[in-house]
């Protein structure tokens, strides 16, 4: 229901219900419209206490047939068409973006309002609620504007499918819950249990909600109508016409609207609109909402003036009363959302997605159902007349017998938040960072001590954890603590039950005692892994025996089986994914990069917000593309959330050198190295610090400090390193030096040669032919050899700055014309995409310019 903006629009609401009902005793037709000429804004209000609210788009209809804005092209960019619908602030055409061709969805604030100072007030305040806002259950907002006749208007992304309300009228007529569905989302995969699509499209929504709140955004209007579910499924929340920022102390009846009384928290009620804006609200509102699509009903029935009166005195009937088949631990998140008492609610739209996760993944949920003298002792304590009259001794036995589930509910559901809260600060790389060897290190013995503290917090609030106690026991391994390790994988074990963990639980506490960390249990010929729970238990040791060929692979093929059920896999996943890529070559690395990076938002949306892990694996994809600026802002998120670790400043360090900015890189070196001073990739990335600052010997110096065996390619990587240290002063001392950057490329050579005995890499050896361009033999025709040598890759930017340095003075001669042709023919080949004929083209004429000098 809108309630009014101006409080005489109470007393002129409550005049035209009269007079509405003065017509139906003579039995005449009732308009909302008619009756609200002088004040539209009271239309859908009237048409709800009427029970007209179903008729009242179609009398809006009527009333502006001739529709005005059918045609008009709005800021000479969006042609509107066909009107989709109208509400009491709004109306929602199908439009034409002309500038990107296509369909879009534009809401044009009611032509019978374009004079209303609040009512363009409220209409800019959703176009400024959805602009911030980018979430896939979210309807998401291209444009907003006004135009020079005052026209508002919003440019929103146009869904195919429709409401839920539109879903419970195919309901109400009849249609079963899963035929409605399935007629309305026909991209969809049908569902086979209605309350469980109906858990799932809950988790969604309320992943969106906590993405508004996080944005300090509270949408205060979260009814059936106000969530549309596309065509393939997707539930999205709509109209954001009435959200407020948490931040605003109060928002009153005199400045915008409140919500719909069906759904409507009962502290909006009780402080007569003028409640804080607290996430709490939209969490009763999707409540309210689940609770309608399962019970048939809403929570409360009758008319508008009806509920309103009950919501402050009177709790909404438990839903398993109302409607039985419903799981009960479904029913009692329901009832949580729907608790009267702000503190009994679930805090937040995170808290009540992560419930909702646990009733689809089978776990244990917080909230825990409330029997009938529970309520009946709420009531009670609300109108405290009435057990006076009990006798003493059955009140404290009920009180005794009834408060005491609800504290340890009350309690569960602390644990959980602040289990929460402390996964979310869960290193990114734990237990599995660098190689066996290393992580046995006496000088990493305090840092997984941390950890171990860390591990110790959570399992204090859920000892059930097994992701946790895994962590725990590998962390206990590394440090020599051989038989908290076993015993910790025991427990998992005796929990579980299965054969496998039976049998790794046995292989821990034989651990090989000549032998340390993860190189001493013998993960050989175990039985193989089936649930999730144990193919999460054998990617993490795939993971953790890193230095074995082919370990990225096989932890995400297991971690991938158990990823559609098992949160924790879907997580730990993100590690496995990131090896993957790393161990793909570059030109093939983009769609494991892609699945990477957008499977830290999708956990994000999951868990409410941005965890330790997620940020700094969102900026290894990041790193790994070579976009290296946006990924600074991943790491530091990481880093505020889990201080003092070393990948996230080891990543810092590479990508502020990569931008150019060398104090921050050196910054952040050196904080890693204080952490891992063994850290080979750290020292390597100082090197090409110094390299890069120009301090040629300092960079000599650490990259010939550096190993030149081990699993990373240090074999070629150290040689390398220094010949791209001895060219690049060889590059520094042309202008001013010939001879002395003659002496220094001829150096290069010889590390480049070192390098590709190891390993022959195509940009090893351009760039080693950039180098002996520098000798003497080379100066006369040194231009013609490098542009020859990169012809084979000349796109990479560095190499095409090395080529304009090369070019004479005296300008190209006609064989150099021709090869600087060809290579700009193969520059364009390269960049004309999926342009098969022109790229046909391009590879013929290049072979027809060359033929004379093959």
């Amino acid at each position: 229901m809108t309630l009014a903006r101006d409080p005489e629009d109470q007393e002129r609401l409550i005049d035209r219900v009269r007079a509405a009902l003065e017509l139906m005793d003579a039995g005449q037709p009732v308009d909302p419209l008619v009756l609200c000429a002088d004040c539209p804004q009271l239309a859908p209000a009237l048409a709800e206490v009427l029970g007209l609210s179903k008729e009242l788009p179609l009398l809006q209809q009527a009333a502006l047939r001739e529709d005005p804005l059918a045609g008009v092209l709005l800021a000479g960019r969006y042609r509107l068409g066909q009107c989709l619908g109208r509400g009491s602030m709004g109306v929602v055409y199908r439009g034409d973006d002309q500038e990107l061709h296509r369909a879009v969805a534009v809401k044009i604030l009611d032509v019978r309002l374009f004079r209303d100072p609040e009512a363009e007030r409220r209409f800019q305040r959703e176009a400024e609620a959805l602009a911030l806002l980018q979430h896939e259950h979210i309807v998401a907002v291209f444009d907003r504007g006004r135009t020079p006749e005052g026209i508002h208007y919003l440019v929103m992304e146009l869904l195919a499918g429709g409401t839920l309300a539109a879903l419970l009228d195919r309901i109400g007529a009849g249609a079963p819950p899963l035929d409605a569905v399935a007629a309305a989302c026909p991209e969809q995969p049908r569902a086979a249990h209605w309350p469980r699509l109906l858990a799932q499209w809950g988790s969604e929504l309320a992943r969106g909600l906590a993405a508004a709140h996080a944005g300090g955004l509270v949408h205060r209007d979260v009814k059936p109508s106000n969530v549309f579910v596309t065509t393939a499924g997707r539930p999205v929340l709509l109209d954001f016409g009435i959200a407020a920022r948490a931040c605003d102390q109060r928002l009153t009846a005199t400045q915008t609207t409140l919500g719909t009384p069906w759904y409507m928290a009962p502290e909006q009620v009780r402080a007569g609109g003028l409640t804080a804006a607290a996430p709490t609200l939209d969490v009763y509102g999707l409540g309210a909402t689940l609770f309608h699509l399962l019970a048939g009903r809403a929570p409360y029935e009758g008319d508008a003036a009806a509920v309103l009166a009950a919501l402050p005195v009177q709790d909404p009937p438990l839903l398993a009363r109302v409607a039985p088949g419903v799981p009960p631990d479904l029913a009692a998140i329901i009832d949580t959302c729907l608790e009267r008492d702000v503190g009994r609610r679930y805090a937040t739209a995170s808290a009540l997605a992560a419930d909702l996760d646990a009733f689809l993944q089978h776990q244990p949920v917080a909230a825990r159902p409330l029997g009938v003298f529970g309520r009946r002792w709420r009531a009670w304590r609300r109108a405290p007349a009435r057990p006076l009259a009990v006798a003493a001794a059955v009140v404290a036995v009920v009180v005794t017998g009834l408060t005491l589930p609800s504290v340890l509910r009350l309690r569960a559901a602390e644990r959980m938040q602040q289990k929460a809260a402390l996964l979310v600060t869960l290193p990114s790389v734990l237990a599995v960072e660098g190689w066996p060897d290393e992580r046995v290190l006496q000088v990493l013995a305090s840092e997984h001590q941390v950890g171990i503290d860390l591990l110790n917090r959570i399992l204090e609030l859920d000892a059930a954890d097994v992701p946790m106690r895994l962590f725990r026991a590998c962390l206990r391994l590394d440090v020599g603590d051989r038989a908290g390790a076993a015993s910790d994988l025991d427990a998992i074990a005796r929990a579980d039950g299965s054969e496998y963990l039976r049998q790794l639980a046995q292989r821990y506490a034989a651990a090989d005692p000549a032998r340390t960390g993860a190189n001493a249990v013998d993960i050989a010929d175990l039985p193989p892994p089936g649930s999730p729970a144990e193919c999460y238990v054998a990617g993490f040791h795939e993971l953790r025996l890193n230095n074995r060929k082919g370990f990225a692979a096989r932890a995400e093929a297991l971690l991938l089986r158990a990823a559609e059920v098992y949160l924790p896999a879907r997580d730990l996943r993100l590690l496995a994914l990131a090896a993957v890529a790393e161990r793909t070559p570059e030109a093939e690395q983009a769609p494991v990069l892609k699945q990477l990076y957008d499977e830290t938002l999708r956990l994000e949306g999951l868990y409410g917000g941005p965890t330790a892990r997620t940020c700094a694996l969102r900026g290894v994809a990041l790193v790994l593309r070579k976009e290296y600026a946006a990924a600074i802002p991943e790491f530091e998120m990481s880093l505020r959330l889990r201080p003092e670790r070393h990948g996230p400043h080891q990543n810092l360090g590479l990508c502020y050198l990569r931008c150019r900015d060398f104090d921050r890189s050196e910054h952040h070196l050196q904080a890693a190295l204080r952490l891992r001073p063994f850290a080979w990739n750290t020292k390597h990335t100082q090197a090409q610090l110094a390299r890069d600052r120009g301090d040629f010997e300092l960079a000599r110096q650490i990259a010939a400090g550096l190993a030149k065996t081990g699993q990373r390619g240090e074999a070629w990587k150290q040689p390398d390193l220094l010949a791209s240290i001895e060219l690049a002063e060889a590059m520094a001392l042309l202008p001013t030096d010939p001879a002395a950057a003659r002496s220094a490329a001829a150096r290069a050579i010889v590390c480049y040669d070192a390098a590709l005995a190891v390993r022959q890499t195509p940009e090893a050896q351009q760039r080693r032919e950039y180098a002996a361009a520098f000798l003497p033999e080379a100066v006369e025709g040194r231009w013609l050899t490098f542009a020859k040598a990169m012809l084979a890759d000349p796109s990479n930017p560095h190499q095409l700055a090395n080529l304009a340095v090369l070019l004479p003075p005296s300008g190209l001669d006609s064989v150099e014309v021709v090869w600087l042709g060809a290579l700009l023919r193969k520059l364009a080949e390269q960049q004309a995409g999926d342009n098969q004929e022109l790229r046909t083209r391009l590879g013929a004429e290049i072979e027809t310019v060359l033929r004379p000098f093959r």
